[in-house]
Parts: structure tokens; sequence; C-alpha cells
């Protein structure tokens, strides 16, 4: 990896950027600007608004924070953003959560939230048609039928049951992203 051994590398996933109209900007715009503000060996993946990066912060939380200031400034509004440790992001991905789930029928996601999850349910439970697997103190698994409506969304559950600013993103986008950044080393 290029980054400096003094920094700590963190996987950002940005939540309310490039959807639809909302929020447009170019990757390397953010690259840049990230750069501009202190953080090295900033990579995007693909649109995803997934990100890695090196900060000489240890806090996760500070980052995002910092982060968020950066996409305030760009002009991009109501973006979240949840930062986490890069080991922390390669354990999640090494983990078989859909087993017994057939892809065919469901589409499966992963929700990452900006803090821990307080009194997380250890088991399955199912709500407003998901099934949430379980997953870690800071990230769910959910198994989602292919024809459900989009109207019910991991994030506004998370929310609403927590209090806890989420995003989701689809379990192949985060595995590919994790493997991307393996190649590069």
């Amino acid at each position: 990896r290029r980054g400096r051994p003094d920094a700590v590398r963190y996987g950002v996933i940005l939540r309310a950027i490039n959807v639809g109209h909302h929020n447009r900007i170019r990757m390397d715009t953010l690259r840049e600007a990230f750069h501009s503000a202190g953080f090295r060996d900033v990579r995007s993946h693909l649109q995803t608004g997934n990100l890695t990066l090196d900060a000489h912060e240890d806090v996760p939380l500070a980052v995002a924070e910092q982060i968020e200031t950066v996409l305030i400034e760009l002009g991009l509004r109501g973006a979240s953003v949840v930062a986490r440790r890069w080991s922390e992001i390669e354990h999640l991905a090494s983990a078989t959560p859909f087993t017994g789930h057939d892809p065919a029928e469901h589409r499966f996601t992963v929700s990452f939230c900006r803090t821990d999850i307080p009194d997380r349910p250890m088991g399955p439970w199912a709500e407003r048609g998901l099934t949430f697997l379980g997953g870690t103190d800071w990230a769910l698994f959910a198994v989602v039928p292919r024809d459900l409506d989009r109207a019910s969304n991991a994030n506004a559950i998370i929310e609403r049951r927590w209090g806890i600013p989420a995003t989701t993103r689809f379990w192949n986008v985060v595995t590919d992203w994790v493997a991307r950044e393996a190649a590069l080393g």
C-alpha cells in the first residue's frame, strides 16, 4: 500500500451522493478535495460513494465529521458519512452471512452504521419485508426479496429503531470493493 506508516487506513461510505440528480459529483473531484483536506492515498470505487483513504486521526467518527465538512464545502447537502478502519471492512467482507438464501429470489445488502448499535439483536428478525440476519456492532446484513417495493429500506428501519445514521450497499459492491483494494495493494 502506498499510504504513510503513521496514518490509519479507512473505508468511507458516503450516503446521499450521486442519487438521481441529487448531489451529483465526480469521484475525481471528491478525491482531489479529500487530498487537499489532508487525507492521503484517496481511492474511490466506481460511482458508489465508497472510498478508501489514509488519515492521521485514529477516531472513525472524527474522520467522518472531517469528510462531511469537505462535502459541505463542495456544496453537497444532506450527505452523511460512515468511516470505519479498513481492517474492519475487510473483516466484514470475509463473512458469509447469506448462506441458504437464493440470490435469484433475493438481493443481499449490508447497512453500515455511523456508530455502534446499542442492544443489537443477535439473531434474525423481519421488519417491513426485509430479513435482518444480524451482523457486527456497526453493520447489519439483510436479505431483501427481489419483488419487494423499494420503499422498504434498511436505512429507515435502523434510523427509526436506534436513531443512528446508516447507509446501505449491495453485498457484491462491498466484496468487489475489498477485492479491488486488495489487488491494488
